[in-house]
């Protein structure tokens, strides 16, 4: 495979030289899935930044002439996938044409074919986080400098579908495809998924492969364009993307981010968990416990439990203060964020981590070191059940992300 990607990165230099510096030149290299286009694509584009660099000692190694684009942050959001009309089939079909955001492709096409003047800056392209299984907005810079943008995903020469698609596929100065036998993807999406953890076992994973991978390749191959290269993919386990380090970049990246971002939270999911704090306390806990909830609300250490009766206004609006709930609404949402829950099960299970955290070790202290009424204590416990696992599973049912729609 060296020897076509060497071909194929001296025939976009040729061609680049007397491109007018105004313009960028872009690639798309299409596929069935498993073909190999994301190495392809990476191998290229890294081809061309050394062929660059060589050419000036005074060019930094980090700089660089073009950009691996991967359409992978186009993916329609879990979120939007369970906003379909069929969401079940649109989660067990993820991959397919329809799971994608064509117009929002099209869109940065488009920014990338306007002409490149002084004033213009750095154009941001969506990532896909595979540990959260969503997109990652403004993820991928397109800085000014870079005049050759090789973009690789399934269904960027395909002419059927959504129209979106042909629109952009005939705004490109290349149409690659990676051509591939079928059996050969099937074995490399099989050990794909279980090695990523999609499938739990290679039955799983043929299953996988067979009911939607492939499914969505007869679709690219049947609807392709007429490209302007057709490249061979061949065995060689050099050239796979573990053995380049493309997965490895791409994950550690992710770490990274993950690492120093803070997980970004619909502000109605913080309004509305605030509103079910209040709720739950004042509508559902304290009618149905009564002195005993406002005991349990005012006892915050063993002096104010004997002061309780005294303190219960202020335990009471302390419990219920605004500012309190908002921000035990935003941790619990960021939680639901960061970790990728989105079933009631998971929401449950990280209620019940929180609670555990949280609350458990100070509800055996009043049981055997504070020696306060059971029936105090397990009316707290109630209520800390409520702000925790039931909060969790309210915020799954609302949605916790961020312009899911965007």
């Amino acid at each position: 495979m060296d020897e076509q990607v060497d071909r194929l990165v001296k025939k976009v230099w040729d061609k680049t030289q007397d491109l007018p510096q105004s313009k960028r030149y872009l690639v798309a290299v299409s596929g069935i899935p498993g073909s190999g286009k994301t190495t392809l694509a990476a191998k290229v584009a890294d081809g061309l930044n050394d062929l660059w660099r060589s050419k000036s000692l005074a060019r930094a190694s980090e700089a660089s002439i073009a950009t691996f684009l991967p359409m992978d942050g186009y993916h329609l959001t879990r979120a939007q996938l369970d906003a379909m009309p069929d969401a079940r089939t649109a989660h067990a079909r993820r991959g397919a044409a329809f799971t994608f955001d064509a117009p929002a492709f099209l869109s940065l096409v488009k920014k990338l074919r306007e002409p490149i003047c002084p004033e213009t800056g750095t154009i941001y392209a969506p990532s896909f986080d595979h540990a959260v299984k969503d997109p990652v907005e403004n993820d991928i810079p397109i800085r000014k400098s870079a005049r050759i943008v090789v973009m690789e995903g399934n269904y960027l020469s395909l002419g059927t579908g959504a129209p979106e698609w042909k629109e952009a596929a005939e705004m490109m100065d290349e149409l690659w495809f990676v051509d591939v036998p079928e059996e050969t993807a099937r074995k490399r999406l099989i050990s794909r998924h279980i090695t990523s953890g999609i499938a739990s076992d290679e039955q799983d994973a043929a299953k996988r492969a067979d009911e939607n991978d492939l499914v969505n390749g007869k679709e690219i191959i049947d609807g392709r364009l007429e490209v302007h290269e057709m490249i061979y993919s061949k065995e060689d386990h050099k050239w796979t993307p573990e053995q380049q380090g493309i997965d490895k970049e791409r994950d550690e990246a992710e770490d990274e981010r993950r690492r120093s971002n803070l997980p970004p939270v619909k502000p109605s999911a913080i309004a509305l968990g605030t509103v079910f704090n209040h709720v739950a306390s004042l509508a559902i806990l304290g009618p149905v416990f009564g002195e005993s909830y406002r005991k349990a609300q005012a006892a915050n250490s063993a002096e104010e439990f004997f002061k309780s009766k005294e303190a219960a206004s202020a335990g009471a609006a302390w419990g219920t203060s605004l500012t309190g709930s908002a921000l035990q609404s935003y941790g619990v949402a960021a939680l639901l964020q960061a970790t990728g829950t989105l079933s009631y099960k998971g929401a449950a299970y990280l209620g019940a981590l929180i609670f555990a955290a949280s609350s458990a070790p100070s509800f055996i202290a009043q049981i055997f070191t504070e020696k306060r009424p059971l029936d105090t204590v397990a009316v707290g416990a109630v209520a800390r059940t409520f702000e925790t696992v039931g909060l969790s599973l309210f915020l799954t049912w609302w949605g916790v992300r961020q312009n899911p729609l965007n």
